[in-house]
Order: structure tokens, then sequence, then C-alpha cells
């Protein structure tokens, strides 16, 4: 064979391989673009909350998962939860699946969290495997108010321990009120103006971005309450008197607090309103009528206001899960008076009397975090001292009594988010220049512990 011969051989060859190598490489790209464009058009994940590997997640915080792309609403998938969780999970809407917790979670708890299981795009591409994430919560905290020895009130926070208490706000900012967010994360609180109005703040719980979001120099703007959620809240606006006299009645208003945008609650703006309270699904709105001892039930979905309660002016208590909240109202024996708890029905308007005493002065119920039970506190009708704390069940059975000082004020109480302890306010009015100082209850076990002195206001910071 020819030289000329072998070399056309070879030169085919290798021609050959080349061609072969284009084909292979078209073929990758393509397989690399087909995989790319199945991965485009599968349901990838947006983003979690809590995000996956988050180490200090607030106890409220509410689960969600986000696509990228619209999905099947009409199909809801297997949420499972490690540790376990009692829970509803439902669209929030074609891009984000909610999972909402019954309880709060555990402090200092690893979650590892799986999506799996008819999971359906809105072009019906069903979404194989489990979709997971993991965070870990944090511990509970303690907000409160402190009077310092100079009249100064501060913001501070504490473990349920009692120590390494942290001033959060300003020493010159007199803080005169303060509401905890549904979800832990921030603080609204008010503070006073030297011209005798108010501003409301808000600062995140370790104290970070304190930042103003309403100036009210012509108002007394108080008692901020968040709507479920956190979007946005709810507070007292005040008219200030040029003269010098007291402030106006009470109006509701909401507060965007992204914005500072703020508009009347109701259509009717010169309708008085106080005490907000949301429920828990946050279709709700309670509120009073000052001066006309009335609890008024507004829905928030329908604009409409539903129902109207005789009470003594003391602000609802929610049900935790349910559209059902306690109210007080005063019943009269003769000469003789007795305030009672009622628990009330939204919807039916359905009341029903808890106190088990018939001669009793009862106040400030709190639901446990379970519905279950009912944390109170209560005096002799005529009495001017001695408040004490009880619990009893949701249906007014089985009244225990878990204080007993004549001399000493104790609560309103306020329950930790596991149900174990109770956090309220003491004060001995036996004391000269008493102070009053907060507390902690382990129901369990009868067990008393001091958290702060010359404290008062306290709320869990979840």
């Amino acid at each position: 064979m020819s030289s000329r011969t072998t070399h056309s051989i070879q030169e085919e060859e290798r021609h050959q391989w080349r061609v072969g190598l284009i084909v292979i490489l078209a073929l990758t790209l393509a397989a690399t673009l087909y995989f790319w464009l199945w991965q485009l058009a599968r349901p990838s994940v947006a983003s979690t909350f809590p995000a996956d590997g988050a180490s200090e997640v607030p106890l409220t915080t509410p689960l969600r998962i986000q696509f990228w792309q619209p999905m099947d609403t009409g199909s809801l998938p297997d949420v499972q939860a490690t540790p376990a969780l009692s829970a509803t999970h439902n669209w929030q809407d074609e891009y984000t699946l909610l999972f909402r917790p019954h309880l709060p979670l555990q402090p200092e708890t690893a979650y590892q969290i799986a999506v799996t299981g008819n999971l359906w795009t809105a072009e019906e591409e069903r979404v194989t495997g489990p979709i997971t994430w993991e965070f870990q919560t944090g511990a509970p905290q303690i907000a409160y108010l402190h009077l310092s020895d100079a009249g100064q009130t501060r913001l501070f926070t504490i473990s349920p321990s009692g120590n390494s208490p942290t001033a959060l706000t300003a020493a010159e900012l007199n803080v005169i009120d303060f509401e905890v967010a549904t979800q832990g994360k921030q603080i609204a609180y008010v503070v006073q103006r030297a011209d005798g109005g108010s501003d409301i703040r808000i600062i995140n719980e370790d104290g970070s971005s304190d930042r103003q979001v309403l100036a009210c120099a012509e108002h007394l703007c108080t008692n901020p309450v968040w709507e479920p959620g956190d979007r946005r809240l709810v507070y007292e606006r005040r008219e200030l008197s040029p003269t010098g006299a007291p402030p106006g009645p009470s109006r509701l208003w909401w507060l965007d607090p992204g914005s500072g945008e703020t508009v009347p609650v109701f259509a009717d703006e010169q309708l008085l309103s106080s005490g907000a309270q949301f429920s828990a699904d946050g279709n709700w709105l309670s509120y009073l009528v000052p001066a006309e001892e009335v609890t008024l039930v507004y829905n928030l979905q329908s604009g409409e206001t539903l129902s109207v309660f005789q009470s003594i002016g003391e602000s609802a208590a929610w049900h935790p899960f349910q559209n059902r909240f306690l109210t007080t109202d005063i019943e009269y024996q003769g000469e003789h008076f007795s305030v009672h708890i009622y628990s009330v029905n939204a919807a039916t308007r359905e009341r029903t009397r808890l106190s088990e005493q018939e001669e009793t002065n009862d106040a400030a119920p709190a639901w446990s975090p379970n519905g279950e039970w009912i944390a109170f506190t209560s005096k002799v009708p005529r009495a001017p001292i001695g408040r004490q704390l009880y619990l009893m069940r949701a249906d007014g059975s089985n009244t225990q009594r878990l204080t007993s000082d004549a001399e000493t004020n104790f609560g309103p109480p306020r329950w930790s988010l596991d149900g174990s302890y109770l956090l309220f306010q003491r004060f001995n009015t036996a004391v000269l220049d008493a102070q009053p100082s907060i507390w902690l209850l382990e129901i369990e076990t009868g067990k008393f512990q001091k958290i702060a002195d010359a404290a008062y206001q306290p709320a869990w910071l979840p």
C-alpha cells in the first residue's frame, strides 16, 4: 500500500473521529440544555421561612414555602415535621404554602420540615421527591418596662432565669407603653413627647433598627396592637387640647409601620373606640365604646359590626385558635355587685358565665396556649386591695387559687408559650413607697421566682 493511500486512510479516520466528537458534544449539550429547561419548568423553591439553617427562630413563627411557578392550589401535599407538630397547612396564594402550628414551637429545638406527595404545578406537572429544610428555635425572653431612680422609663428584656437584663431603648426616651409583635421579631413602643403628645416607634427584638414610625405632635397615640402576621397595627388616637385640658376621647386608627401611613379603622372617623384586640385568624376585631360599657365585634372581611356584648370596659381576650373570647361584666344583687368572666362566641353571640362564685370581682382572664385553661385575677367585691391569681378550666370548672396575700395585688397573668409558667406583676400595698416587681410562677410546682424589681407591664418575647 502506497504512503498516499495510508495517509488518506488516516485523514478519513481523523475526520470520522472529529465528527463523532462533535456529535457527542452536541448530544451532551442538548442533554444539558434539556435538563436545564426541565429544571426551569419544575416548581423550584424560591424561598422557605424560616430559611434553611436559620437559628434563633421565634416560637410563634408560621412556616411557609414559596415556589417560582404557580401551583395547583386544589390539592394539598403532606407536610411533616420532626419533632412532630399539630398544625394546619393551606395555600396562602398560588405560589405560597403556609404551615401554621396550633401551638408555639418548643424553645431551643432543631426542627426538620418535609413537604411530600400530592404536589402539582398549575401546568399539571407532578413534583417528585421531598422538599426539606431545617431550622433551630431560640429561647424565649421577657420584655418589660423599668422605672429608674431618675424617673425615666425604659424598655428592657431579660431571660426567664432573671439574668442579663438588656436595655433596648435609650435613656432619654420615656417609654409609656409597648406591644410585642405576634411573631416576636419586633416591638412597637410609645414614647412621651415634651409637648404632651406621643410618638410610636418600632425596634427589633435584639435592640437593632430603632426607628420612629409615627409622630403624634397634636395627638396622644397609645396602645398599639399588632394585627396577626404583623403587617400593620392598630392604635388609639386622642386629640390634644391647646388649652391644656385632658385629651379627647379615643378613636382607633390603622398604622402601616413600613410607610408610616395612618388611616381611621372605621369609615365613620368620629366613631369612639378603644381597647382593640384581634382574633387569632385576624378576621375579627373587638373594641370598646367608651362610657357605654359595651364590647363590639367587627368583622374585617365584611366590614360589618356583627355583635354587641355588655362588658365593663376590659379588652376582650381571644381564644388562641377559635373565634371565641373572654370578657367581664357586672351583675347586681340588691345593693351589692359582682364581676364575672364570660366566654363569648363571636359569630353566634352565645355568652356563658364561667365564674363559679356568686360574689366575686374577677378580671384579666387569659387563655392558656392550648385553650384548656384560663388564668385570671380575683378579689372580694368590696375590698380595695388583695387581687389574687386563680386558675380554672375553660368551662369554668376546677377553680384553683394560686396566691394568697391580702396585702398584695397580683396580675394580670401572661402564659408562657409552652403553658408551664405564668408571668405577672406584683405590688405590695403594705410597704411605703413600694415599687412593682415582675415574677414567674411555675404552675406544676407552685414555685415563685422574682425576675426584676422596679418593673411592670411584663410580656413574653417569643
